[in-house]
C-alpha cells in the first residue's frame, strides 16, 4: 500500500522547503529532501521546456507520486534552491563519531527503457558544476543509489568533510524519452562502509575492494565475470544421480517437515494487503531504509514491504504448492508466485542492482532464498529462471567459488547467511553441465575455507569459533546451525566436502560441546549478549553432522559426534535416525572430564562428574568483550579472570540471572568496584585489548593451570581501527587458577590500582537466589536462610563458604572476606545510563533481583594486595563438617610460589606441579629451575619417569598497526627450560635436550598457545630419532 491520505496531511507539517505553494514574493526556501507529495517542491525542478517536467502517479517508491521528466522534450533537469542537510538538521546532517561517514547523495529512479549512455548528474553553485558522476541507464524498473561525494569526480571532499552547493542538474542521453526520479536526498551524511557499488555506479569502493573473497555483502563484477566462464560439462549417468540426490535432500529439507498448506484466497488477501503486483510498495530490506533520513520528507518511516515478510510469505506459498493436490489451486498458487516474482524484478531486485547497500542482506533473504529455490521449476515454465536465478547469482556472489584458495578468506557471516543459499543457487542454472561445474567448485572453495585455521580463518586450531576478529560462539551458532545440513547433503557422494574442511568444522562444533554446559556457554564467551548464550538450538544441526559421516567419509555416521548428541539431547525423535544409532550400536557417553585449553580465546575448561568451570581472561590478541551501542554496556570486567562454575543444570538454576545482576562482581574476576555510570564507557563501542601477551593456560593428562596478566592501564581498543586506551583505574593483577582433579586454587598476587575512590574486589560468587531464603553456609555458623544478610570476616583464612548452588570455597590467606544475602538492582545491559537509550526493551531499564555474593576485599588503591583460595564445584548436600573432614588433606596443597614472576603450585600426593611463569629467567624450583620466556609448565613425576606439558601464551601473531587484529599467521616460538638432574627422552622437531652437568636444558618449539607434551626419563641423553 501506499502512503494514506491521513498521513499526506502529517507529512505536510515535516516536509522540508516552501510551506505555501502560492507565496511568490517570500524566497524560495532550501530544498533539502524531496519525495514529490507536495506540488511546491516541482517549483525547484526547471528544464529549458516547462512542460517536460510534472508530478506523476504512474510510477512511484516513497509516497503516491515520483517527478516525470520527458528527457525527449528536454534532455537537462536543473535543481536549484537546495542545500545539504547540516548540524541543525540532526544526526544525518552531522558526521558519525564512530564509523566515519559522509555527505552522500541519495536518490530513486525508474527507467522505462534500458539505455547505452549514462545519465550526467552534477552538483554545483550555479556558476559552475565542479563534482559530477555518470549513472548507467542499462536496466528497466526502479533503482536506487547511495553515491558519496568523496566517490564522485571533480573538485569532491575528502572521506568524512562536509560539501556545500545550491544547485545540481541531471543530463540524460540524448536517445533518452523519459525517466522518473523520486525520493531524493541531496546529501545525507552515511556511514562510509554502506555505500556499494553496483552496475549503475560501478565506480563506489572500486578501489578499496582490493580481495576477491571478503567485504563477502558486496556484490562483485569480477566474481560474475567467473561465473559467466564457468563451462558446460558432460555428465554421467551416476553423477547425474548423485546431484539428482544433492537437490532433493535440499528440497526436502527446505520443505521444513510437515507443511500447513495454504488456500489460494490467503494468499491473494496478502497480496492485496501488502502492495505486491503492479506498481506496488518500495520492496526494500531494513538497512535499504533504517540508515537514510527518509523522516525528513515522511512523518517517520515511510511504507514500504520488507523483504523478510515478502520471503516468508513467498515461502509459505512454495510449500503450500508442493503440498496442494488441487490442479487449480495448484495453478493459482503458481500464478501468484509468477505475480511476485515479476514484481520483485520490476523493483529492481535484479542482476546488477543493489538500491544503495546490500551491508548485512543475508540476514533478511533466507526464505526469499528458499522459496526461488522450491520454485525453480516453476520458474523455468515460465521463463523466469534466468532472469530470478542470476539475480540471485549475482546478490550471493556465487562466482567466488572459482577464486583461488590462496585469495580465499572465510567468513561466519558467509556460512550462517549465504552458503546454503549458494548452493541453492547452483540449481537456478538450467543446463545441468554447468549444474556439475559449479557443484565441484562449490565443494572445493567450501572445503578450502572450512580448513583453514591461520588469520583468514574461522575454526582456529583450538577449535574456537572466530568473528568480529574475537572467539565468538553466538556468531558460531548461525555457522553451525547451517554448515551440517551442507556437509550431509554432499554426504556419500563425489562432491562430498574435503576430509580437511569437514575435520575443521567438527572439532570446532565438538569444542562447542566442551565450553558449553549442559548447552550454556557462560559470561566469558558472551561477547555482547551476556548472560544468554547456549548451543540450546543446535540439536538438529548435530544430528546432521553425525548423518553427514566421517570426516573421511569412510563411515555413514560419525559416531563421535552421534554419542554426544545422545549426551546431550537425549534419543533423536525420528524412528529412522533412532534405527541408524541402533545399527551403529551407539550409547550415551558420560560427561567429558578433563582440561582443555582455548589460547586463542584466553580460556580454559575444567571439567569433572557433570560440572564444568570456564576461566577466562584477555590479551592483545583477544578482546575482553565487546561493549556496544546499546549492548553489554556494562561488561568491562566479564573476562578479568573469570572463574564461573557451570552446573549441569538451567542458567536460572545455575544462579545467572540477569535481573538485578552486579556487573561489578562476575565471578573469579578482580575488577574496581564502580557505580554503574562510572563502569559504563563513554565510548560507543569498546572491545578492549591489553599490551599483554600473558593469557591462556596448559594441560596435563587431564589437569591444567590458566593465568593472565590483568592489565586495564595498557592497551587499545578495536573496530573499526586500532585506538590507544586505559581505564582510569589503571588495574592490574598476576591472576592463576590451578585444576588438580575436582578442586580449583585459585591465586592473585600484585594487585593494584591507582583509584582512591573505589575498592578492589576479587568475588568468589554471585548467584541468584530463586527464594529469598535459599541458604548458604559460613564456617562457624548455623546454615543461613535470613535475608538480608551481610557479614564481613576480617581474617578469612580457613574460612569455608557454600554458596546457594552447592559450590564450596576455602580461604588458604587471610583476607577480608564479605558475604550477604541481598537484592541487588542494575541496569539492564541494553540500557545506556550515559545516553538514556535501550535497544527495544521490554522490561525496565533498572531491574532489581536476590541474590547471595562474596567477594574478597583489598581496599582502596592497593598495592601489592593479593589472595589464595580452594574451589570446590557442586559438593552437593552436605555441611561444612563433612567438606572438612573429607577434603582435609588438601592442606598438603603447595602453594610454592606467588609473586609478580609467577604462581606455582604442588600437590605431593599427585606428584603433580603447575607452573605459570609470567616472566622468562630463574625460578629456582627443586624441578623447574629457569624458563627462557614467559610460559606455562605441567609436571609429573613417577618414580623416574616424568611428564611434562609446555605452552607458549604467547601467539606470537602479527597485528596490524591501524587494526589491532592479526595481520597474518602466527609462527612458531621456541621454550627452553632448565631442569634439575639428567632427563633424556625420544628428541623430535620439536623437542631436544642437552645435558649441562647435573642439569638438562630442554629445548620445545611451541605454536597456537597449545601445549607441546614431553617424555621424559631420568637416564643418559639420547638425541637420536
Amino acid at each position: 500500500m501506499k502512503l494514506t491520505n491521513t498521513l499526506y496531511l502529517a507529512v505536510l507539517i515535516g516536509l522540508l522547503g516552501r510551506q505555501d505553494a502560492g507565496a511568490s514574493s517570500r524566497p524560495m526556501d532550501l530544498l533539502r529532501a524531496t519525495s514529490f507529495e507536495r506540488a511546491a517542491d516541482l517549483d525547484h525542478f526547471q528544464a529549458e521546456e516547462p512542460s517536460a517536467v510534472e508530478m506523476s502517479r504512474l510510477h512511484s517508491q516513497f509516497g503516491m507520486q515520483s517527478l516525470c521528466w520527458k528527457c525527449d522534450s528536454a534532455n537537462v533537469l536543473v535543481a536549484k534552491n537546495i542545500r545539504p542537510l547540516s548540524g541543525s538538521d540532526g544526526q544525518a546532517g552531522e558526521a558519525k563519531s564512530h564509523f566515519l561517514s559522509s555527505p552522500t547523495f541519495v536518490f530513486s529512479i525508474y527507467n522505462p527503457e534500458a539505455q547505452v549512455e549514462p545519465l550526467r548528474v552534477e552538483f554545483g553553485d550555479g556558476d559552475g558544476f565542479p563534482i559530477h558522476f555518470d549513472f548507467q541507464l542499462n536496466f528497466t524498473g526502479w533503482r536506487t543509489a547511495w553515491v558519496p561525494f568523496y566517490e564522485m569526480e571533480g573538485a569532491v571532499p575528502e572521506a568524512g568533510a562536509g560539501v556545500q552547493f545550491s544547485t545540481m542538474r541531471f543530463i540524460a542521453p540524448a536517445s533518452t524519452s523519459k525517466l522518473f526520479l523520486d525520493d531524493i536526498i541531496f546529501a545525507s551524511y552515511l556511514d562510509n562502509r554502506l555505500a556499494y557499488p553496483d552496475f549503475q555506479v560501478p565506480f563506489i569502493k572500486k578501489n578499496r575492494i582490493t580481495k576477491l573473497s571478503g567485504g563477502m555483502w558486496v556484490p562483485k563484477q569480477v566474481n560474475l565475470d567467473l561465473l559467466a566462464q564457468a563451462a558446460s560439462k558432460r555428465v554421467a549417468p551416476e553423477i547425474q544421480a548423485e546431484m539428482d540426490l544433492i537437490y532433493d535432500r535440499l528440497f526436502n529439507n527446505s520443505m521444513g517437515g510437515k507443511v500447513k498448506s495454504r488456500s489460494p484466497s490467503y494468499f491473494q488477501e496478502k497480496f492485496s494487503d501488502l502492495g505486491i503486483g503492479d506498481r506496488g510498495m518500495p520492496l526494500r530490506y531494513v538497512k535499504q531504509v533504517s540508515d537514510v533520513c527518509y523522516d525528513l520528507i515522511f512523518d517517520g518511516t515511510p511504507e514500504y514491504l520488507d523483504m523478510r515478510s515478502f520471503g516468508t510469505l513467498l515461502l509459505e506459498l512454495a510449500r503450500s504448492y508442493h503440498s496442494c493436490d488441487q490442479s487449480a489451486d495448484k495453478a493459482l498458487l503458481e500464478k501468484l508466485f509468477i505475480t511476485a516474482m515479476q514484481y520483485s524484478l520490476e523493483q529492481g531486485w535484479q542482476t546488477g542492482s543493489v538500491h544503495g547497500t546490500f551491508h548485512h542482506i543475508g540476514y533478511w533473504m533466507k526464505n526469499f532464498d528458499t522459496a526461488l529455490f522450491l520454485m525453480r521449476d516453476v520458474l523455468m515454465e515460465n521463463n523466469l529462471l534466468e532472469s530470478v536465478g542470476d539475480a540471485m547469482q549475482w546478490r550471493l556472489n556465487l562466482g567466488e567459488v572459482f577464486v583461488s584458495a590462496e585469495k580465499l578468506r572465510a567468513n561466519i557471516d558467509y556460512y550462517n547467511t549465504q552458503a546454503t543459499f549458494c548452493l541453492m543457487s547452483v540449481f537456478m542454472e538450467s543446463d545441468t553441465g554447468r549444474q556439475a561445474t559449479l557443484l565441484e567448485a562449490y565443494a572445493r572453495s567450501l572445503t578450502s575455507t572450512l580448513a583453514m585455521t591461520g588469520e583468514s580463518g574461522m575454526f582456529k586450531e583450538d577449535g574456537t569459533v572466530w568473528h568480529h576478529k574475537g572467539h565468538y560462539p553466538a556468531y558460531g551458532n548461525g555457522a553451525f546451525a547451517k554448515l551440517p545440513d551442507i556437509l550431509q547433503a554432499f554426504s556419500g557422494t563425489s562432491f562430498r566436502i574435503g576430509t580437511a574442511g569437514h575435520a575443521n568444522l567438527k572439532k570446532a562444533m565438538m569444542a562447542a560441546t566442551i565450553y558449553s554446559n549442559p548447552t550454556c556457554w557462560g559470561l566469558g564467551q558472551a561477547g555482547r549478549h551476556p548472560l544468554g548464550g547456549n548451543i540450546d538450538g543446535l540439536s538438529k544441526a548435530y544430528l546432521q553432522l553425525a548423518r553427514s559421516g566421517s570426516p573421511d567419509g569412510t563411515e555413514r555416521l560419525d559416531r563421535e559426534v552421534a554419542a554426544a548428541y545422545l549426551r546431550i539431547w537425549g534419543e533423536p525423535k525420528d524412528a529412522k535416525t533412532r534405527q541408524l544409532f541402533a545399527q551403529q550400536a551407539i550409547t550415551k557417553v558420560d560427561a567429558p572430564s578433563g582440561h582443555w585449553t582455548f589460547p586463542y580465546a584466553a580460556m580454559s575448561v575444567h571439567r569433572r562428574a557433570d560440572w564444568s568451570v570456564n576461566l577466562k581472561g584477555y590479551n592483545q590478541y583477544v578482546w575482553a568483550s565487546e561493549i556496544y551501542v546499546l549492548n553489554n554496556r556494562y561488561g568491562r570486567y566479564q573476562s578479568n579472570g573469570l572463574v564461573q562454575i557451570m552446573p549441569n543444570k538451567s542458567k536460572r538454576e545455575s544462579g545467572y540471572v540477569e535481573q538485578g545482576w552486579d556487573w561489578n562482581h562476575p565471578p573469579g574476576a578482580t575488577t574496581i568496584e564502580l557505580p554503574y555510570e562510572e563502569l559504563e564507557p563513554k565510548k560507543d563501542l569498546v572491545m578492549f585489548k591489553s599490551a599483554e601477551t600473558f593469557a591462556g593456560g596448559c594441560a596435563l593428562d587431564g589437569d591444567g593451570v590458566w593465568a593472565m596478566k590483568l592489565n586495564e592501564a595498557d592497551g587499545f581498543t578495536v573496530d573499526p581501527v586500532k585506538e590507544e586506551m586505559s581505564f582510569p583505574g589503571k588495574l592490574k593483577a598476576r591472576k592463576s587458577v590451578h585444576c588438580f582433579r575436582d578442586r580449583l586454587l585459585c591465586l592473585g598476587s600484585n594487585i593494584e590500582s591507582v583509584d582512591r575512590e573505589h575498592p578492589v574486589h576479587t568475588t568468589l560468587f554471585q548467584a541468584f537466589l530463586e527464594s529469598p531464603a535459599n541458604e548458604l553456609q559460613i564456617s562457624g555458623e548455623p546454615s543461613i536462610s535470613e535475608f538480608p544478610y551481610r557479614t564481613e570476616i576480617k581474617n578469612g583464612k580457613s574460612t569455608w563458604i557454600i554458596d546457594p548452588i552447592g559450590n564450596a570455597y576455602r580461604m588458604l590467606e587471610p583476607s577480608r572476606l564479605l558475604v550477604a544475602k541481598r537484592e541487588q538492582t542494575a541496569p539492564h545491559n541494553r540500557y545506556s545510563i550515559w545516553t538514556g537509550k535501550d535497544n527495544n526493551l521490554k522490561g525496565d531499564r533498572i531491574q532489581s533481583g536476590d541474590f547471595a555474593i562474596a567477594w574478597i576485599d583489598h581496599g582502596v588503591a592497593p598495592q601489592g594486595e593479593g589472595y589464595a583460595y580452594l574451589v570446590y564445584p557442586q559438593v552437593g548436600s552436605v555441611n561444612i563438617e563433612t567438606l572438612e573432614e573429607r577434603f582435609g588433606s588438601d592442606a598438603a596443597l603447595q602453594i610454592e610460589r606467588k609473586d609478580d614472576r609467577g604462581h606455582i603450585v604442588s600437590d605431593p600426593a599427585l606428584k603433580l606441579t603447575s607452573y605459570a611463569c609470567f616472566e622468562g629467567g630463574i625460578l629456582d624450583d627443586a624441578l623447574l629451575k629457569s624458563v627462557s620466556i614467559p610460559c606455562f609448565v605441567m609436571a609429573k613425576e613417577d618414580g623416574n619417569q616424568l611428564s611434562l606439558a609446555v605452552s607458549n601464551p604467547d601467539l606470537n601473531a602479527p597485528l596490524g598497526d591501524k587494526t589491532g587484529w592479526f595481520s597474518g599467521d602466527l609462527e612458531m616460538s621456541t621454550v627452553v627450560l632448565v631442569l634439575e638432574g639428567s632427563w633424556g627422552g625420544l628428541a623430535s622437531d620439536k623437542v631436544k635436550f642437552v645435558q649441562q652437568g647435573t642439569q638438562t636444558e630442554l629445548t620445545v618449539d611451541c605454536m597456537h598457545g597449545l601445549p607441546t607434551t614431553v617424555a621424559l626419563a631420568r637416564h643418559e641423553i639420547n638425541n637420536k630419532k
